[in-house]
């Protein structure tokens, strides 16, 4: 009996199978994209910032100053997000969170796609990027900001520190 079904089956249903299995596939694909534009996406990118005398600073001939380790949050999803705030954690040894702030002035704002914001912190120079010897990395450091409505966004390959703590 099931040999005889098999071959009742004409070509004309085997394609509106396919065809239906297709705009299966298109509908769960589209319905993705419309979640993803929904969600925030941004992307950060974080880096060391110095003073016009950093270069005296690695040879050990500048006054202290500061040094700047900043982040910049750009969305890059439809969704708009607004950072509530940057925390940055030295990962040896592990300590309480180093929080980065906006600049003086600026607030928190409704980043649109493309917007972007910049999240700074300072350390004493020489100290805090003098290390032992010229190009040495200190610790490896996990940047992480937050949103208003909880969602958490990590910075990949955030530069070290390079002191070696």
């Amino acid at each position: 009996m099931v040999a005889e079904d098999v071959r009742g089956v004409t070509i004309g249903d085997w394609i509106v199978a396919f065809v239906a299995v297709c705009a299966l596939a298109l509908s769960i694909y589209n319905t993705y994209m419309q979640r993803r534009d929904r969600t925030p996406r941004v992307e950060m990118v974080v880096s060391w910032n110095y003073p016009s005398d950093a270069a005296m600073a690695w040879r050990g001939t500048a006054a202290p100053g500061e040094a700047l380790y900043q982040c910049e949050i750009t969305n890059v999803g439809i969704a708009g997000v607004k950072i509530r705030g940057v925390n940055m954690y030295i990962l040896a040894p592990p300590g309480k969170p180093i929080p980065l702030h906006l600049t003086e002035g600026e607030q928190p704002r409704k980043l649109d796609n493309g917007d972007s914001q910049t999240w700074v912190t300072s350390f004493p120079y020489p100290d805090a990027i003098a290390g032992p010897s010229e190009g040495a990395s200190g610790p490896r450091v996990r940047v992480v900001a937050w949103d208003t409505v909880g969602n958490r966004y990590e910075a990949k390959n955030p530069p070290h520190i390079p002191h070696p703590w």
